[in-house]
């Protein structure tokens, strides 16, 4: 034994001293490359910075605004920051729609946590200006890039192929569409992290890590305000898992890597058990959202002109794929003809090549009928698979402009883009002396000879026809003249390759210099083709008050509503005391909308669709003419609101009540009444079910005025009333 082990001990010895300096090196080699791998995370982390860095400076000629919808959800995020940095967490909106829930409204974004770090700097800044929010909607995309750039490094070994598709489609159409809706793009910012998550999963050894990833970005995604695509992801990341619990399909995703061995009931059980983790401390926020959406004018399911609104068809795609002013503008994903070329290139040769492995072939097959699929949903009406899938999948019907869905083509293409890339960059640099060298270079020549001049025609035919989408004539008119730089760009991407393929024919890429040069020119020739429109989508001239920060001091403007008149606008919150009687049609009450309907048309309030006496005691109402909230009335069951004024006026003069508003904070109004007979109470504020109301400490039941207001019976005598708004019975003041 002594000898054995005597001699295993001079056999190791030397071993060890090599394992030693070869461990040490191997250590060097490794912090080389996580320093390399850092680098490059940061670098495309600040990329959508410098991509849109005219929407992060403002008081310059350069400074551009985003418009469409942008500006009602920074009054939202201004709302809410300012009452936060009063102590003061606003579960009741009195600012819209004669009164709605903030808290469980998805476009207040209320539980994001990204509020608390936003809440620090509005509290050291001053203030939270436009300029403030543009920025923290452009984290979104580099929260997405680096997502993106995190789970392709698990997937393709080359770390130029992730960059370039992870830079590329980072500031894609589909993504830089979103600028004008801050809370859908902080919740498409997550999908990647949750596929990234999902991949770890599957690894024994990172499966807290894939813990941590699934738990924090599901948990942002459904606190985001977007509930649309965190229904989305059934189609992204359920197939995403399925793919990697079977070891074949598992095989197709990884392709060059050696995929892990997995324990499948441990992989079910590690991307489940975060996943409902987040479901489960969301649960409240969520019943609350749903519940509303189910009291909402459109939202509540069931009405299929409503889902098959904005409808994308298959010319859409074909206009996102090759000129987008074809493409309907809530679906379309351009991500550059040069990024089209490369992924023709890879699936052309992957599926014409008798040298090509079967795997590699399957995974071009399995990539492109997964996206096929996801377009052929988008189509809506025109699509077979949507109708059984409205009919019959709970909570389809509820969702509308299907053509978003295309969101999560994103991560797809990039995957696909990021092997393309790939495989262009192994026909550079293959070697002089291989084996059908040329002839690989030339068919690769042709291929992309083809693919430009089928693509170039295609948009020579959809220019010359001037077949463009009506929101490229309405939304971007200051694009129009402008679209023949999609055919030029077509021209370029077409020269750049054929002419890089040209010279690898006469001499290789071989080098590191020669493989960056490479990725700069493709890189560089991808931005300036998407630049021109992509970084200024639903932008304007910005007005030099928007980048001026200050402290909106909500709190004392909900105090002082209480008797200001308000507006009656399709908008949203109002950051003065001025608040508004308007809303947003299909995000409203329905039985505050349909009341609100009988005197104003509900896509312009300007149109009257009653007889002009009505609308003078439609305003009076409202608060519109005078700002009064209160009003005392025998009965509640009028027609009209010149009929309650008739019998309001009467009971005046009859109770002749007294009423005295002691404090108001929007969830609560206490109130002194001194009434000579019995009578209705009716605060002009809308009912909820969370409303609870007291009379001399004792709950009362709230009854409705017109069926959305509150209104309450009050004895004669002296009373004093309490109208508190008590989610979860949580504001207990």
């Amino acid at each position: 034994m002594t000898s054995t082990g005597e001699h295993q001990d001079l056999n190791d010895h030397p071993k060890r001293g090599v394992n030693s300096a070869s461990s040490s090196g191997q250590q060097e080699q490794q912090r080389y490359l996580n320093l390399i791998g850092l680098g490059l995370a940061v670098a495309v982390f600040i990329w959508p910075f410098l991509y849109f860095y005219r929407l992060l400076i403002p008081g310059r000629a350069f400074s551009l605004t985003i418009g469409n919808d942008f500006y009602w959800f920074y009054k939202y995020k201004a709302y809410l920051l300012d009452l936060l940095a009063d102590g003061r967490f606003p579960f009741w909106s009195p600012s819209e729609g004669a009164g709605f829930p903030f808290y469980s409204s998805p476009f207040a974004q209320a539980f994001y946590p990204f509020n608390l770090p936003l809440l620090l700097f509005s509290k050291a800044a001053g203030g939270y200006s436009v300029f403030d929010h543009q920025a923290f909607t452009v984290l979104a995309l580099s929260i997405y890039a680096l997502g993106l750039y995190l789970w392709l490094s698990r997937l393709v070994s080359g770390k130029r192929s992730v960059v370039i598709s992870v830079l590329v489609i980072a500031v894609s159409f589909k993504l830089a569409e979103l600028i004008r809706f801050p809370h859908a793009a902080h919740a498409a910012a997550w999908m990647p992290w949750l596929l990234y998550g999902t991949t770890l999963a599957a690894e024994d050894r990172k499966r807290v890590a894939s813990f941590m990833v699934l738990f924090v970005s599901s948990l942002m995604m459904l606190t985001a305000g977007y509930p649309y695509y965190a229904y989305y992801c059934l189609f992204l990341v359920v197939p995403y898992a399925i793919f990697l619990f079977f070891s074949a399909t598992r095989q197709m995703i990884f392709l060059d890597l050696t995929p892990m061995i997995m324990r499948r009931r441990r992989y079910l059980l590690s991307i489940s058990a975060p996943v409902v983790a987040a479901v489960v401390v969301c649960s409240p926020y969520l019943y609350k959202m749903h519940d509303l959406m189910r009291q909402t004018t459109a939202r509540r399911g069931l009405n299929y002109d409503y889902s098959t609104s904005y409808p994308f068809h298959f010319s859409d795609t074909i206009g996102s794929l090759i000129f987008p002013p074809r493409a309907q503008t809530e679906g379309w994903y351009y991500f550059s003809i040069l990024g089209l070329l490369l992924i023709v290139l890879f699936v052309a040769m992957c599926l014409l090549s008798r040298e090509t492995s079967s795997l590699k072939k399957r995974f071009v097959l399995l990539v492109l009928s997964w996206a096929a699929v996801i377009s052929y949903i988008s189509y809506g009406r025109d699509s077979y698979l949507f109708d059984l899938l409205w009919q019959y999948l709970p909570g389809f019907s509820q969702l509308r402009a299907w053509g978003r869905l295309n969101i999560i083509l994103l991560p797809i293409i990039a995957l696909l883009l990021a092997r393309s890339y790939g495989y262009f960059e192994e026909l550079l640099g293959l070697p002089k002396g291989t084996d059908k060298r040329h002839r690989t270079l030339w068919s690769a020549l042709a291929v992309v000879g083809f693919s430009a001049a089928a693509i170039m025609a295609g948009q020579a035919l959809l220019y010359v026809y001037k077949s463009f989408n009506f929101y490229w004539g309405y939304a971007f008119r200051n694009f129009q003249g402008q679209e023949a730089v999609f055919i030029l760009a077509a021209a370029g991407s077409f020269l750049l390759l054929s002419g890089l393929l040209i010279l690898a024919v006469w001499r290789p890429f071989a080098s590191a210099t020669a493989q960056i040069v490479v990725l700069a020119l493709c890189l560089a020739t991808a931005t300036a083709d998407m630049r021109h429109v992509g970084s200024q989508q639903w932008t304007y001239q910005a007005p030099q008050e928007y980048g001026v920060r200050k402290r909106l001091h909500i709190s004392n403007a909900i105090a002082r509503s209480i008797g200001a008149p308000r507006h009656n606008l399709l908008d949203t919150v109002f950051l003065d005391q001025h608040f508004n009687a308007g809303y947003m049609w299909d995000w409203h009450y329905d039985r505050y909308t349909s009341f609100h309907a009988r005197v104003f048309s509900p896509h312009d309030f300007n149109k009257i669709v009653c007889q002009e006496d009505e609308v003078f005691w439609m305003r009076r109402l409202l608060g519109i003419v005078d700002g009064t909230r209160l009003f005392v009335s025998a009965r509640i069951d009028h027609n009209s609101a010149k009929e309650f004024f008739a019998d309001s006026d009467w009971t005046v003069r009859v109770a002749k009540p007294y009423v005295v508003v002691q404090a108001y904070d929007g969830e609560r109004l206490t109130l002194q009444a001194s009434i000579g007979s019995p009578v209705f109470l009716s605060f002009i504020d809308n009912w909820d079910p969370d409303w609870v109301a007291r009379v001399n400490g004792k709950p009362v039941e709230i009854e409705k005025l017109f069926g959305t207001f509150k209104s309450i019976r009050l004895a004669a005598g002296t009373s004093k009333v309490e109208f508190t708004y008590r989610p979860f019975s949580l504001t207990t003041r």
